[in-house]
């Protein structure tokens, strides 16, 4: 009798629904929690593995294998400005083929124009990106784009698509907008160490081109770097194996074991200046310095 009682008032007092309401809100949360901890991994993942010789196509290839577990994701894409023009550079799935320019009049240059995240939703179907390539359309329902900053102004833009209709909330485009910041910064990075690998090549294509022997050797005499230009007659110990650096450049251009007598880099330690000198070898070859 007193258990009819107590599950009665409890109905008319509304304690199980208020029970049931926390649960749901509670499961809510965490939900959220789940997904903001997705989303802070993800960033870390970013700074952690992502390394400045890899290329855009492989950058976005790992975040596309990560995104979806923090925000809605069925496309990810990337495009950057080219002379003026807004080029898709990279994109995964892989739906669109050629890359062409993105049209003036397309929504995604209002990214560009304002420097603010865009969501649009539902993605329209006679936006002219969206005529272009049809099979983005069967794709996606809803597009946030993310513009992308180098020296604060933007570069590029980052897409997110989804097949769901109101996929993005503001918390998620915020999320977005960090990821853009993030691989802005990445891709930056790798054009910057693409831009001093290429000017190493080239420095080192010219610096063996020269017909003239170059050594490189350091305040201790020991040979960094040689274009292997020396007259084989100079030195008869003269070794061109992996082993030539090693050697002190008296050792491996004069054959000598101690350092030279009157050797022209203590001047130019002494005065910071080149010198030139004529010099003749025990081979009987005369040979014009520069050091």
């Amino acid at each position: 009798m007193f258990n009819e009682k107590e599950k009665l008032i409890e109905i008319l007092t509304g304690v199980n629904s208020s029970k049931l309401n926390y649960y749901i809100e509670l499961k809510k949360r965490n939900k959220e929690i789940v997904k903001q901890n997705n989303r802070l991994e993800i960033i870390y993942q970013l700074v952690r593995d992502i390394n400045i010789d890899m290329s855009i196509e492989d950058i976005i290839k790992r975040v596309f294998g990560k995104l979806p577990l923090a925000v809605p994701c069925d496309f990810l894409g990337l495009a950057l400005l080219r002379e003026g023009k807004l080029c898709m550079t990279a994109m995964m799935p892989q739906i669109l083929y050629g890359y062409p320019p993105i049209p003036q009049d397309s929504v995604l240059w209002q990214c560009i124009k304002t420097g603010d995240v865009h969501v649009y939703d539902p993605v329209s179907k006679d936006d002219p990106f969206i005529l272009e390539n049809p099979a983005l359309s069967d794709q996606i329902s809803s597009l946030a784009v993310a513009p992308l900053f180098v020296r604060s102004q933007a570069n590029g833009v980052l897409l997110v698509g989804s097949a769901m209709l109101t996929a993005y909330s503001r918390a998620e485009l915020s999320f977005i907008q960090q990821l853009a910041d993030q691989l802005a910064i990445c891709i930056q990075n790798a054009r910057l160490y693409e831009q001093v690998s290429q000017a190493k090549r080239e420095w080192e294509a010219t610096f063996n081109a020269v017909a003239e022997p170059i050594v490189l050797v350091d305040t201790n005499y020991n040979i960094l770097r040689s274009n292997n230009r020396f007259p084989l007659n100079l030195n008869p110990a003269w070794d061109s194996g992996d082993n030539q650096n090693n050697l002190k450049c008296y050792q491996r251009i004069w054959g000598r074991a101690e350092k030279c007598d009157n050797c022209p880099m203590d001047e130019v330690a002494r005065t910071g200046k080149p010198v030139y000198e004529r010099v003749q070898a025990d081979s009987g070859l005369i040979l014009d310095i520069c050091y």
